[in-house]
């Protein structure tokens, strides 16, 4: 669990309580739900310039530096859109958790956001209404982006790529990259071939339109940190990946 520096958090409930805090008392307790981040709940009493005691309860999210599959700074991402102006683009009925105070460490690879605590149903508790609900207000936000175009999300450095999905399914799915590299080739047998010596690379290609542009070729790819071919001469690959199929 991280370390909860009183001087840190009163100066975060200060400016969340609207009113100059002296002291704190705190107890922390994790949250559940987050699979990489130390979530905490920070709860207790606040002692105000005029001796007034306020009662608070606040979370306290931790994210140490870790690296996604084709998206690295996805680990700092949260962070930087509560830097960024992007809250101004929510709705009353669609938001996000008030952020009251973001630090990034000296060696940056470590944050911690100071955020309202927000109580309510989630995981196997929701409701099919619920799902509705979120599922209609998540298409009209995303509608309104799309409607609007937002000159300012154009400067927003850290946002996943449009292509981020089908990679991402790719990777764990069948354990590949989207970067293909082939070259036409002459088969020989199941698990040998001879390259020409021009070889070109395809980047976010499906092997299926590899197949297309190379009918007679080798497909040749990455598997995490193995080396895999795909001869058009068998209808399965070495690996069990039937060829030609929708990927």
């Amino acid at each position: 669990m991280t370390e909860i520096k009183a001087e840190t958090l009163t100066r975060v409930l200060s400016k969340m309580l609207g009113t100059k805090i002296i002291c704190v008392d705190f107890q922390t307790k994790p949250l559940h739900g987050g699979t990489l981040g130390d979530v905490q709940l920070v709860t207790g009493n606040a002692k105000t310039t005029d001796g007034g005691k306020l009662p608070y309860n606040i979370v306290s999210k931790t994210q140490r530096k870790w690296e996604r599959y084709s998206d690295p700074d996805s680990w700092r991402r949260e962070y930087d859109l509560y830097k960024s102006n992007f809250g101004a683009l929510f709705s009353e009925s669609f938001r996000w958790p008030e952020c009251y105070h973001v630090e990034m460490n000296e060696e940056e690879n470590e944050t911690q956001i100071w955020m309202e605590y927000i109580d309510g149903i989630s995981g196997l508790d929701l409701t099919g209404d619920m799902y509705e609900r979120a599922a209609e207000e998540l298409g009209r936000f995303q509608g309104k982006l799309y409607a609007e175009q937002p000159a300012f999300l154009q400067h927003l450095t850290n946002l996943s790529k449009a292509e981020y999905m089908k990679n991402f399914y790719l990777h764990y799915r069948y354990g590949i990259e989207c970067t293909i590299i082939y070259a036409p080739t002459i088969a020989k047998s199941r698990n040998t071939s001879v390259k020409c010596s021009s070889t070109l690379t395809k980047t976010q290609t499906k092997f299926s339109n590899v197949l297309k542009s190379c009918p007679s070729c080798c497909a040749t790819g990455i598997f995490g940190w193995q080396t895999y071919s795909i001869q058009t001469v068998k209808p399965y690959s070495s690996t069990g990946i039937p060829l030609g199929g929708a990927i």
